[in-house]
């Protein structure tokens, strides 16, 4: 959805008469899609999980979407539950992160994925 309005503003600043190429230029840089910075919250399932079994493969399924790990740090949440949030850059022009919580929610021992923060990237 993004990538088309995008192409189609790219496509009425090409019309734009020649006498106006400062407002062109002025357009195309608007136009241009930026990164995200995208934290993804991991909840596994119980403590007796292995959390650092559980990052490589959230890094694995996340490459297999184009996406490469920045970062992935661990959050207590209570009685020795840790969460990882997992941070890293996606192209604005992917779409929405619902696949990338899926792919993660699907993984053995996750019993939740969700983004917590989303913010673009200049």
């Amino acid at each position: 959805m993004a990538s088309e309005i995008y192409n189609t503003l790219l496509e009425i600043s090409e019309n734009i008469p020649n006498h106006a190429k400062f407002y062109k230029g002025f357009y195309k840089k608007f136009l241009i899609m930026g990164q995200a910075i995208v934290t993804l919250k991991v909840m596994p399932e119980s403590v007796e999980i292995n959390l650092s079994d559980l990052e490589k493969e959230i890094t694995h399924v996340l490459a297999q979407h184009d996406i490469k790990v920045s970062k992935i740090d661990r959050e207590p949440i209570a009685f020795g539950l840790l969460a990882l949030n997992v941070i890293f850059l996606m192209d604005e022009n992917k779409g929405d992160t619902e696949t990338l919580e899926n792919a993660c929610k699907s993984l053995k021992g996750v019993m939740n994925a969700e983004v917590t923060d989303m913010r673009r990237s200049f």
